[in-house]
């Protein structure tokens, strides 16, 4: 198990502060690269069919069985999301007993980190060491890597 933080110093006494990190070397048999974890890490996709608004009184009524109608055609392309941000287009389609989506429109790998990263933004404050991922993640997408 790794040192605990007690007071701002290692369980030894030592100061945070004065703690140097440990470089990892890319091409430890041990450790994966950098660039590898990032790619492997899963990020929730939404498949937005519409929205509406609805006065409070109405969506307190909501009961079991309601069906709340969006302003969108039953054919029209769905939204493909990540972090609440458009990235694509789709068609639904039946895949077995469930739904998929077929998709007809994928942003740029550009657009598609702006996404990626959009998501950190309403996230909590993040160490150095995030940061540094993200914007290695945001390069990958963007095929700047």
């Amino acid at each position: 198990m790794g040192a605990v933080q007690v007071d701002g110093c290692t369980p030894d006494g030592t100061p945070l502060a004065e703690l140097q990190p440990t470089p990892l070397r890319a091409d430890s048999p041990t450790m994966p690269s950098t660039s590898d974890s990032i790619l492997k890490l899963e990020v929730p996709i939404v498949v937005r069919i519409g929205e509406r608004e609805m006065k409070l009184h109405e969506v307190l009524a909501l009961t079991a069985g309601a069906i709340v109608e969006v302003p969108k055609l039953a054919d029209a392309e769905l939204d493909l999301m990540v972090n609440n941000q458009v990235i694509g287009h789709g068609t639904a389609v039946k895949v077995g007993e469930k739904f998929g989506i077929l998709v007809t429109f994928v942003g740029t790998p550009a657009e598609r980190a702006a996404a990626l990263a959009a998501g950190q933004n309403q996230a909590e404050p993040e160490s150095d060491g995030d940061a540094a991922a993200e914007d290695l993640a945001a390069q990958l997408l963007a095929g700047q890597v």
